[in-house]
């Protein structure tokens, strides 16, 4: 997660690149020198939250969900 001072300065190969083998606080740290080092013109925020384990299933949606998914022709198995 990243304020606007990151989002845009920096690609999304470049961030997961600085962030992949990283802790948090070293993954922080580089994505924010690398934001000031490209000059970015706002302030900046970084989190970084490392997802483990399984990921879970995903249900289809209902309501208002289930009907877009019906009008866009979206198809999978819940």
């Amino acid at each position: 997660m990243c304020s606007d001072g990151l989002h845009g300065v920096l690609g999304d190969r470049e961030i997961e690149a600085l962030v992949r083998d990283a802790d948090a606080a070293t993954a922080c740290r580089a994505l924010i020198d690398a934001a000031n080092a490209r000059g970015t013109p706002d302030n900046l925020t970084a989190a970084v939250v490392r997802m483990t384990g399984p990921m879970p299933a995903r249900t289809r949606p209902s309501g208002l969900g289930e009907k877009l998914w019906q009008l866009l022709g979206a198809r999978r198995s819940t």
